[in-house]
C-alpha cells in the first residue's frame, strides 16, 4: 500500500545522521518543534522531501541545502543529500497513514550495524 502522508508521534526519539561537519556523525535525539530536524522538515513540507522505507525504519532526507552530495547505506538501501541530515524514525502504517515514532531498541542496533556513509564532493 503506497501512502504520502506522515503523522508523527508527540516527541519521539529518532536516529540522526548529521552531515553538516567533517566527519558524519550519528546521535540519538527528541524531534520537537525546538529541535533543528524539526524545523527542517516542517520548511519541507512546502517542497516536498525524499523518503524511503526499510524493517520498519522511515528514513528521511534532509533537501532544503544544496552543497556536496553525502551519499550512505543502510545495507543495500542506497540514500543521498546535499542537506544536513538524514533522519531515522520507527514507522507502520495505520488506517493509510504512515506514524513515524521513537526508534526502538532494535531499530538502533540495526542502524549501528548497517549504517555506511561515504562523502562525496
Amino acid at each position: 500500500m503506497n501512502s504520502d502522508i506522515i503523522a508523527f508521534l508527540n516527541e519521539p526519539s529518532i536516529g540522526v545522521l548529521y552531515l553538516n561537519g567533517l566527519k558524519p556523525t550519528f546521535a540519538r535525539e527528541k524531534f520537537n518543534k525546538k529541535s533543528f530536524v524539526y524545523s527542517r522538515i516542517e520548511e519541507m513540507k512546502e517542497t516536498g522531501f525524499n523518503y524511503a522505507y526499510m524493517n520498519d525504519i522511515l528514513v528521511i532526507e534532509d533537501t532544503a541545502k544544496k552543497r556536496p552530495i553525502y551519499e550512505c547505506m543502510v545495507e543495500d538501501l542506497p540514500l543521498s543529500t546535499q542537506g544536513d541530515f538524514i533522519a531515522f524514525f520507527h514507522a507502520e502504517i495505520k488506517n493509510h497513514k504512515w506514524l513515524a515514532s521513537s526508534l526502538t531498541l532494535p531499530n538502533m542496533v540495526y542502524l549501528k550495524r548497517h549504517l555506511i556513509t561515504i562523502v562525496c564532493k
